[in-house]
């Protein structure tokens, strides 16, 4: 049998091989293999993770952040200059991101059944690749410039999805409990009516995309924290000092009438 630790290395590998192809392959055959790249990142979580999950519904949590992170590193490439420094900060981000992402959410599953040390850790850890890849996904779809709609309903989706692993990671239940929807919910109507906001404030794709996600990390971590009851002044207020240096470097990088 594999250990679990060589099936992690196997899967990244696999998948940034994956990846280096895709680039490759180029822009017109982005939304074809980042697609089926997602797949199989799906399917690499599952068969790194599979024995340790106590209930198999639990599977439909633990690959989302897998699939998300596979999805924006392979279209945030596309959305930059094609070169190969361009390729290689990418697959690096990719190899430690995604090796990252198979050990905290081992780390999830084992904590479900009994609980561990490492559980804090994994937590910050898969909180901050949340950031991250909501980051990129938000830079996509600015990217885009689409219609306003189809904006608002993207961050929706995006925030919604990303919020879910992050909102179960604190209960850790066999399953997405009531309290854990609502919270999702709440805290995905709050960043889409701010990307909302965002796209009629006239500033730069990279700074809307560091905006949002800024308000991410803002409310969704102060939710973590709250749900954690580890919600001190402390912290608070360090929240707060965030959104409050992000809304001032909104305020004063709008071009108006530019």
């Amino acid at each position: 049998s594999v250990s679990k630790r060589n099936k992690f290395v196997l899967s990244t590998t696999i998948l940034t091989v994956g990846l280096l192809f895709a680039f490759l392959l180029g822009p017109n055959f982005a939304n074809q293999s980042i697609g089926i790249l997602a797949l199989c990142a799906a399917l690499f979580t599952l068969f790194s993770l599979w024995g340790d999950l106590p209930r198999r519904k639990q599977a439909i949590i633990v690959v989302l952040p897998a699939i998300l992170f596979t999805i924006a590193c392979g279209l945030f490439y596309f959305v930059l200059p094609g070169r190969w420094i361009t390729r290689i900060i990418m697959l690096i981000i990719f190899v430690f991101g995604f090796y990252a992402i198979l050990l905290v959410q081992n780390i999830y599953a084992i904590s479900v059944a009994r609980t561990i040390k490492l559980v804090q850790a994994a937590r910050t850890i898969g909180f901050l690749l949340a950031v991250t890849t909501a980051f990129g996904l938000y830079y996509i779809l600015f990217s885009l410039h689409t219609v306003f709609p189809m904006v608002v309903f993207g961050i929706a989706i995006i925030s919604f999805f990303l919020i879910i692993g992050v909102i179960w990671s604190v209960s850790l239940r066999e399953f997405f409990g009531k309290t854990e929807f609502l919270h999702t919910l709440v805290l995905t109507l709050v960043l889409t009516e701010i990307g909302a906001f965002t796209t009629f404030w006239p500033v730069s794709v990279t700074f809307a995309a560091i905006f949002l996600a800024g308000n991410f990390y803002t409310f969704v971590g102060l939710s973590q924290h709250w749900l954690e009851n580890r919600l001190f002044k402390r912290v608070l207020w360090e929240f707060i000092w965030v959104a409050v240096i992000l809304f001032v470097i909104l305020f004063f990088t709008a071009k108006w009438g530019g």
